[in-house]
């Protein structure tokens, strides 16, 4: 079986209260105190809970893992047309990452998505980060609430938003002004892999291109900064625009 990991008490145990399947969890000994309430949950859930010793654990996860480590089955990618037919009309936000690698950075940017109530994340099959045990552990219990749609091509999947009604903004350097953007309704954020930014074929089939102006010095915001600062502010206008 093809199994991923997940480390940390925090994001165990978000895991199992969304319902993640897990094979089996592992934890230290000496710990189940402190692990009470996931263990005694995932027990509930019929789970197989194992605990061994620090030198196991450790082969087990590199990385830190707060004496607890899960067994995931296969990561399930959501289908865009089931989360488009969910929330269109409804003032759906999508992100969508144009062949980003660094799983830090995605897993950065999964964390920001679920706290300000994005309702889907689009990748590419090919040539992009995916989810593995690096990206749930930086999520920390993002991927619980924020489904992971893996497309096949990024350009076909933002014409295909634009049937749809989704206006698409892909954040450039050489863009207008974040903060001149009123933004409302059914829309989608691209953002560009780390180096090269958004594909020329992603911008070219955008409705606009958007920057985050700089007041101090001219210096580049890593990816998971700029889509936390521009996530942020999408969710504050739309969250004014409904009340």
């Amino acid at each position: 079986m093809n199994c991923l990991m997940l480390a940390g008490k925090h994001a165990v145990l978000e895991a199992l209260s969304a319902g993640r399947e897990i094979v089996e969890i592992q934890f230290l000994r000496g710990t189940r105190k402190n692990l009470g309430v996931l263990l005694n949950l995932a027990e509930q859930k019929g789970i197989k809970i194992r605990e061994v010793g620090t030198k196991e654990l450790d082969l087990l996860y590199v990385g830190v893992h707060q004496g607890v480590v899960a067994k995931l089955s296969k990561f399930k990618y959501a289908l865009l047309d089931d989360v488009v037919s969910e929330v269109l009309g409804r003032g759906a936000f999508f992100v969508v990452l144009d062949h980003l690698t660094d799983p830090h950075n995605f897993g950065a940017i999964i964390r920001t998505a679920a706290v300000f109530g994005v309702d889907g994340i689009i990748i590419p099959r090919d040539r992009s980060v995916q989810i593995t045990s690096t990206v749930l552990k930086v999520a920390s219990g993002g991927c619980e609430y924020v489904p992971i749609i893996m497309v096949r091509n990024i350009a076909e999947t933002i014409d295909k938003l634009k049937r749809e009604g989704v206006v698409v903004y892909a954040a450039d350097l050489q863009g207008e002004s974040l903060f001149e953007f009123k933004f409302s309704g059914d829309l989608a954020i691209v953002f560009g892999a780390e180096g090269k930014g958004v594909s020329r074929l992603a911008k070219e089939r955008s409705n606009a291109l958007l920057t985050i102006p700089m007041f101090g010095e001219s210096l580049s915001l890593n990816v998971s900064v700029a889509a936390g600062i521009i996530i942020a502010e999408i969710a504050k206008q739309k969250q004014r625009s409904s009340c």
